[in-house]
């Protein structure tokens, strides 16, 4: 692998992040909004404590995710290991978050972003292309 196409995973795993996050606000669906509406009554409900976890993670994890995104862009050792945290920090959110309605479009976006983050963590410490990151801070 090239850093370009290294670079250009990575672009590609971030737009459909955030394509994936947004996307739904841009294309209402009436029946969307139902169906989540109707999984609201389904959501667990949290207390002030966990409500805060649950921010505290989600805000860590993005702030950790965008810094390590930067880092890996620059080819930089250290982002590897913040990629890695940043995914740790994620898995926690989804388990408070309960039960998740997206949309097609939408769903198709997190799961290729999800592929890309695989590819990524694959590549940066199991291929002979994280030799590229040692030759940094």
């Amino acid at each position: 692998m090239t850093t370009l196409k290294f670079r250009i995973l990575l672009f590609t795993e971030l737009l459909a992040s955030l394509l994936g996050f947004a996307i739904d606000e841009f294309f209402y669906s009436s029946r969307l909004n139902e169906m989540i509406g109707y999984s609201d009554n389904f959501a667990p409900e949290l207390t002030e404590a966990q409500e805060t976890m649950y921010l505290v993670f989600l805000l860590t994890g993005i702030i950790i995710m965008l810094a390590s995104v930067f880092g890996l862009f620059f080819m930089k050792n250290w982002g590897r290991y913040l990629y890695l945290t940043g995914f740790a920090f994620a898995l926690p959110v989804y388990f408070i978050s309960g039960v998740t309605i997206l949309s097609p479009v939408a769903s198709v976006l997190n799961d290729f972003s999800c592929l890309c983050g695989g590819i990524i963590i694959a590549v940066i410490f199991f291929s002979p292309f994280k030799h590229e990151f040692k030759k940094s801070l």
